[in-house]
């Protein structure tokens, strides 16, 4: 049986009472719990405490996001995940093709009004007309990013 909720992102204890109703509708217990988009639960939230319980639990956890934003920052929550994977088969690197070279993209490129978001842009803009593009380090475009100080 499958079951797919959106939980909000300031409360991602929610997972575990939503869990414990399903199961309890099914009369059974779910051996993996796979949370999609972890890069919205912000890096302060308890989402880390809420996957350690999951696992301390016995269940499978599958968890996919961006591990950085486009800015080429860490993402929420997805990079605190690396301390529950224990050997080269829990973690699982999804990269896609870079729009422009085809490389392998590791950055989402925020273009807005047909060109790259700037530096000083917000990490997360919702309803906004911006797309995002796979992008390398070599095309990756960022007006307005800081220099390094050295």
């Amino acid at each position: 049986t499958m079951a797919a909720i959106e939980l909000p992102p300031a409360d991602p204890w929610q997972a575990l009472k939503v869990l414990r109703q399903k199961e309890s509708e099914i009369g059974g217990r779910f051996h993996i719990v796979a949370f999609d988009e972890v890069q919205f639960f912000p890096a302060a939230s308890p989402f880390y405490l809420v996957v350690d319980e999951l696992l301390s639990r016995g269940y499978d956890v599958i968890a996919a996001g961006l591990p950085l934003d486009f800015k080429r920052e860490p993402f929420g929550s997805t990079l605190l995940l690396f301390g529950f994977c224990t050997g080269v088969q829990d973690c699982v690197w999804l990269n896609p093709l870079c729009s422009q070279c085809g490389k392998s993209a590791l950055i989402p490129q925020r273009i807005i009004n047909g060109k790259p978001a700037p530096y000083d842009s917000p990490q997360v803009h919702v309803g906004g007309k911006e797309t995002y593009e796979p992008r390398c380090y070599e095309c990756h475009e960022l007006p307005g990013r800081p220099a390094p100080p050295f």
